[in-house]
């Protein structure tokens, strides 16, 4: 996110688009500034998760959608 000078103008409009459409939307850039959930050693390289990354996001992603979203009753 260092290389983006905008990125809050950039996570605003997709948010925004987001919500137009009526679409829930994680940026995952925003929720590790909140929690510090990933770290540098969880990156194969500036911007690519390696296999550690993936899982920790993956963990956040399951817990997120079963508590936002009806996904699991329609299984």
């Amino acid at each position: 996110m260092d290389y983006i000078k905008n990125y809050d103008m950039i996570h605003e409009k997709l948010q925004q688009i987001a919500n137009d459409v009526g679409a829930n939307y994680i940026d995952y850039n925003i929720v590790n500034q909140q929690t510090n959930m990933l770290t540098n050693d969880n990156f194969r390289d500036d911007a690519h998760l390696n296999d550690s990354g993936v899982q920790i996001v993956d963990e956040h992603f399951i817990h997120w959608l079963t508590e936002n979203t009806t996904f699991f009753d329609k299984i």
